[in-house]
């Protein structure tokens, strides 16, 4: 990556474009086959809807919590990438593979878009997109149907157009840029945050209003359109919905300010872990001291403030090396700041700063979806780092790469087999019947409890889900519970009896969201890391059979 004059460039780094396509392609490809996973369902419904009804993407009720709602109060994300699926669905098909591989593009796009956009920050943009790559964040988000990818690849071209619109003036790349940017909106919500970004940054590099503020009245106009049309249809604002649900005193993570700070840290750095391992050439010997002695100290309280002898050393010496590796970056990205003085340094600790902010204190909880958005300013800031102390060598990257690598793809695997699991499940109780019993009563229906990936397949087998409020169970009516899942009430123990349990084993080497090892990479109420090394604790299924009558009635607050 440094002195190409010493000898020939390796034909991978000469078409670094081709190159980076290559190994997003790689690091993809065997997940194709991953089962629906977490909010895949609610992307899914909506895209069956939009091939029904493109117009009315909303217009449908669901059972999601345990009750029936309309879809508008359940799905907290904008449309955009489920017009995507059902295009894809529309020349593909609704199977796994089909999907998957059509969310390649957005994958190829982000990968593109962060190495153009690097090379405007640093000399090595390839290795600052493969660094961003090479995440642990970035491989689970990237296996999903979800609207982070997408979102941050809109994020990431917005900005390269923009900036060609400052150098250039041209009305059409600022025209352009504000259509991303509105789009990116329209992906997901956070992509809000990136208007404000374009703000400073535009004011810090023209110190005055010009034709760059068209991006920005476009971007706005397209969220004010959608806005306008969505409470039209269904008669609220989406805008102000997602804002009150974030804050909404029900739903929040339940901790104190020093833990959800924590918290943030546990996220950021174990979703970036690798960064980290750069300290030594980045820091002189003293200045490497003096940041451990600092941020061990902090660490040491991060994680005394979750000392309650729920968990071991192993978790609370994770926690420790997440925070250090948190707070490393947030030093970098100052110290970066600190070094240049410029526009560009500061929309780095701005985007940096909002991604940290809004995960671990707007969010309704922290989640390794949200820190998604930070990866292509890590790779920035450690190449530029690397390039202003002059230890920018391939060696230095590589050796980093290689492990980095390692751990995103068996992160990655341990999502992907969770999800797995989930399937496998529905498959079993869906297709076999519960554990034999001698009763005289009639075979009854089958009914399921539990959210995500479950309740997809165990709806596509044609087995209903429990819904307070309207159903009505009957003698010899069976209900496949899943215990470790979401959305799941007691049934009345005088009126059902277990007659089963199953469980399913996943992942045996890293947890990614378990309660007994503190992972939580989807909500952190499940746990205060993104993700636990040791195995994931098998998936819980009971089946009861009802005996008496019993309409499940929603509880009054």
């Amino acid at each position: 990556m440094q002195n190409p004059s010493a000898a020939p460039q390796l034909w991978p780094l000469s078409r670094p474009q081709l190159t980076l396509c290559c190994v997003t392609l790689g690091l993809l490809l065997p997940f194709v086959g991953k089962a629906f996973h977490i909010d895949d369902p609610i992307f899914l419904w909506t895209a069956e809807q939009i091939a029904i009804s493109p117009t009315d993407f909303f217009g449908f009720d669901v059972n999601w919590y345990g009750f029936i709602e309309p879809m508008h109060v359940v799905n907290k994300n904008p449309p955009l990438v489920s017009y995507y699926l059902a295009l894809v669905a529309a020349l593909a098909g609704w199977s796994e593979v089909a999907l998957h591989i059509g969310m390649l593009l957005p994958a190829l796009a982000l990968s593109l878009g962060m190495f153009r956009l690097a090379g405007r920050f640093c000399d090595e943009p390839f290795a600052a997109a493969i660094m961003a790559l090479a995440t642990p964040v970035y491989l689970v988000s990237a296996t999903s149907l979800m609207s982070d990818v997408p979102m941050l690849a809109l994020w990431c071209w917005a900005l390269e157009f923009f900036f060609r619109g400052m150098e250039t003036d041209r009305l059409r790349d600022f025209v352009t840029a504000g259509c991303l940017m509105g789009l990116c909106v329209l992906a997901k919500y956070f992509g809000l945050a990136l208007i404000p970004l374009v703000l400073v940054y535009g004011f810090a590099r023209r110190r005055a209003p010009g034709r760059w503020l068209t991006s920005v009245a476009i971007a706005i106009a397209i969220v004010v359109a959608f806005d306008l049309y969505t409470r039209a249809l269904y008669g609220f604002d989406p805008l102000l919905d997602v804002v009150g649900y974030a804050i909404n005193p029900d739903v929040r993570f339940h901790v104190t300010p020093l833990q959800r700070l924590a918290t943030g840290f546990f996220f950021l750095g174990g979703c970036t872990l690798a960064s980290a391992a750069f300290a030594p050439w980045l820091w002189s010997l003293r200045k490497l001291a003096a940041l451990l002695f600092c941020t061990g100290l902090v660490a040491a309280v991060f994680v005394h403030s979750f000392e309650d002898g729920r968990f071991g050393f192993d978790t609370h010496l994770q926690q420790a090396v997440f925070a250090i590796a948190g707070m490393h970056l947030i030093v970098l990205a100052f110290a970066d700041l600190n070094r240049h003085r410029d526009p560009e340094a500061l929309l780095l600790v701005l985007w940096l700063l909002g991604v940290f902010v809004f995960a671990t204190f707007t969010n309704w909880t922290t989640n390794g979806r949200s820190i998604l958005a930070a990866t292509p300013v890590v790779g920035i800031l450690l190449m530029r780092g690397l390039a202003d102390v002059g230890a920018l060598r391939t060696r230095v990257v590589a050796g980093v790469l290689v492990p980095a690598l390692a751990l995103a793809i068996v992160v990655g695997k341990a999502d992907a087999d969770w999800a797995n699991s989930a399937r496998l499940a529905a498959r079993q109780f869906s297709e076999t019947s519960a554990p034999a019993e001698a009763s005289h009563e009639r075979p009854g229906k089958l009914y399921f409890q539990g959210s995500w990936g479950f309740q997809r397949y165990m709806e596509l087998a044609g087995v209903s889900r429990l819904a307070v409020g309207k159903t009505v169970l009957v003698p010899g009516d069976r209900v496949v519970m899943a215990i470790d899942g979401s959305n799941v009430f007691k049934l009345p123990t005088r009126r059902s009896h277990l007659i089963g349990n199953e469980s399913f084993a996943s992942s045996r080497w890293i947890s990614v969201m378990s309660r007994e090892r503190s992972a939580g990479f989807y909500a952190s109420v499940w746990g205060s890391l993104p993700y636990s090394f040791g195995g994931q604790s098998p998936d819980r299924y009971r089946v009861f059979r009802m005996t008496r009558e019993w309409a499940p009635k929603r509880r009054r607050k």
